[in-house]
């Protein structure tokens, strides 16, 4: 990262840190300063779980825990931990509690294991690590005792009609309330931008995002364009790449150049795809070596990475490089 980080400075960018815009300094004022300006704050506010509890000391939102425990802040979880969401952000904050001690993880999740977005092998890694998960279940209120978190009180679900997403929706069941004991409860429900510094800029927001044409990037604004999670809510990173490098070529062309970004990828031979292609025996992805259980600290790399023979293997099954399949 600090190569990479090394690589952007060299070309000439000043890079600012510990500034926040709406904070520290106005948003107008940046927008008089440059000619173009471009808005990729990403998706760092979290939702909220808006249930009876939620204040107590010993709630505390995923991004703000996962960022605490980077910057190396103590952290006190107690000895039972309950993270209410089925992303990745769920499960960082749950392997995350595990390595820091916690006896008990606990992932309440409100649909079933196939409809948790978080990436499988995750998930698998999770349980590996003693994680539970309680699937069909929701919380309804965060219990309290001597002013701190005590339990996660829940309610059973059970999958009905299908919603706008193609999935069935969970309904409560009468009568299932539980509880879950927990000293720290982490919401990962989901996360979205954090747009106040906008207020009175004129550019328009669509729900809690940046309103942005999907071409260009161009806001409603004049020279303010806008891109990755900010516009589209939380997504993927080769997603907030591609849209980066989309806004610098309009931004490129807003200042009147021509929105070609040099590349070396001209030199690269993309050989003719064989004739045989749909005879061609498929050849199973291979397995990542991880690191043992015992051994995963709280910064040791789980994925140890693949060796020369296994890193040729899996580059073999590759039928041609420029697929869009």
């Amino acid at each position: 990262l600090k190569k990479e980080i090394d690589a952007i400075k060299s070309l000439g960018v000043d890079i600012k840190t510990g500034v926040r815009v709406g904070r520290d300094i106005p948003f107008k004022e940046i927008r008089e300063a440059f000619n173009a300006v471009y808005i990729a704050t990403g998706a760092d506010k979290s939702w909220t779980l808006d249930i009876p509890g939620e204040e107590l000391p010993g709630v505390v939102d995923s991004i703000s825990f996962l960022c605490d425990v980077q910057m190396g802040k103590k952290v006190d979880l107690g000895k039972n931990v309950a993270v209410v969401g089925g992303g990745n952000a769920a499960i960082d904050a749950a392997r995350t509690a595990k390595r820091l001690g916690a006896q008990s993880v606990t992932i309440v999740y409100r649909r079933l294991r196939d409809d948790m977005p978080a990436d499988p092998e995750e998930i698998h890694q999770a349980e590996q690590e003693g994680i539970a998960i309680k699937l069909l279940a929701a919380p309804v209120e965060v219990a309290g005792q001597n002013n701190r978190a005590c339990a996660l009180r829940c309610r059973q679900l059970t999958l009905k009609e299908f919603d706008k997403s193609g999935r069935r929706s969970p309904k409560p069941v009468d009568d299932t309330t539980f509880d879950i004991p927990a000293d720290t409860v982490i919401s990962a429900i989901s996360q979205e931008a954090d747009l106040a510094f906008l207020e009175d800029s004129g550019v328009e927001l669509k729900k809690s995002a940046v309103k942005a044409d999907e071409r260009t990037h161009a806001t409603s604004q004049e020279g303010i364009f806008a891109g990755g999670d900010a516009v589209s809510g939380p997504w993927t990173v080769i997603g907030a790449i591609g849209a980066g490098i989309g806004a610098a070529q309009s931004i490129d062309r807003y200042l009147g150049g021509n929105g070609e970004i040099p590349s070396d990828l001209d030199e690269i031979s993309i050989p003719i795809p064989p004739a045989d292609v749909d005879n061609i025996a498929e050849t199973p992805r291979e397995a990542m070596p991880v690191l043992q259980v015992a051994k995963r600290t709280i910064h040791a790399e789980v994925e140890l990475g693949f060796s020369r023979e296994a890193a040729v293997a899996e580059a073999h099954r590759c039928l041609r490089c420029d697929s869009k399949s």
